[in-house]
């Protein structure tokens, strides 16, 4: 588990890190909204995720940076 405190220095300090961080919500949040849908795009909800994951993966490679 990451210190929280790794990623609070990240939020604060690392412009790229807090993109994605931002990026990271936008999606998440774009997501819930679709899912509350009665009717929902299977394809788009995949790539959001998909988006998501990628932008997560990315966030992890900065923060192992930070660790080591």
């Amino acid at each position: 588990m990451l210190n929280h405190n790794i990623r609070k220095d990240l939020l604060e300090q690392d412009y790229g890190y807090r993109k994605l961080h931002s990026e990271h919500q936008k999606l998440e949040h774009e997501i819930e909204e679709m899912q509350m849908r009665p009717s929902v795009d299977g394809t788009r909800l995949h790539e959001l995720r998909r988006q998501k994951l990628q932008v997560k993966d990315k966030m992890h490679i900065l923060e192992e940076t930070l660790m080591h």
